[in-house]
């Protein structure tokens, strides 16, 4: 929703709470709020573009798509109406229509896989070659194709406002209460998304982390740590 509205994000943050953040902020602006999960900001992200829009968004992303994948995938129904966008992007049933937001892990790594590579969201690959007794080493295909998100200047103002103030990547965190569906089986959940910046000189890394418990803390030791492998040599 960053990438889709530069102009709010320029403009300053005013009314909004700063108490209901998964983390606490390390500043006021939209980055920092965003990047610590506080739910005021991103209720008015939302309410700055229309249902259609949000959907739409939804779509580009990759979350009403089953990515095709050796294993199996799974994924929502695009909705024909959100009566409540901030309670169907927090995983809560729509009543009216019984419409719901699920994404999986793989589905939100590609989607942060845009932000990281200039606003394509990358096709699929589980494995890149395979070494067969006939043929030696085999290149796999590439399953899908490759869909261009955001311009690349919106994806790369997007993620410097996410930037990390120490570190060489960008990061948001996310945590809530389960879902009324999933109440009995978890406490909550909390999700990590970060990647590598445009200028990294190597290949474009993202990561989404889920963690089935409210544990906003642990989920960014564990998704920094990945990605910190990842890039460090």
């Amino acid at each position: 929703m960053l990438a889709a509205n530069q102009q709010l994000i320029t403009s300053s943050i005013a009314g909004v709470s700063f108490t209901d953040c998964s983390l606490t902020p390390d500043g006021t602006g939209w980055g920092a709020l965003i990047t610590a999960g506080c739910a005021d900001p991103t209720r008015q992200l939302l309410n700055s573009i229309n249902n259609q829009q949000l959907v739409s968004l939804l779509d580009q992303l990759g979350l009403y798509t089953a990515p095709i994948f050796p294993v199996e995938t799974l994924a929502s129904p695009r909705p024909q109406a959100i009566p409540d966008a901030w309670a169907y992007v927090t995983g809560e049933k729509a009543l009216q229509t019984g419409s719901i937001l699920k994404a999986s892990p793989l589905q939100m790594a590609l989607a942060s896989a845009a932000l990281s590579n200039s606003g394509v969201r990358p096709a699929l690959r589980l494995v890149v070659a395979v070494d067969t007794p006939q043929s030696g080493w085999v290149m796999l295909p590439v399953a899908g194709q490759s869909q261009q998100v955001f311009q690349p200047q919106a994806a790369a103002g997007v993620i410097n406002l996410l930037a990390d103030r120490d570190l060489p990547l960008w990061q948001v965190i996310a945590s809530g209460t389960a879902g009324e569906e999933n109440s009995k089986d978890t406490t909550g959940y909390a999700w990590y998304l970060g990647g590598t910046f445009p200028a990294w000189n190597g290949v474009p890394f993202a990561i989404a982390v889920l963690l089935e418990d409210e544990l906003p803390l642990r989920v960014q030791e564990i998704g920094r740590s990945i990605l910190l492998d990842a890039i460090r040599p």
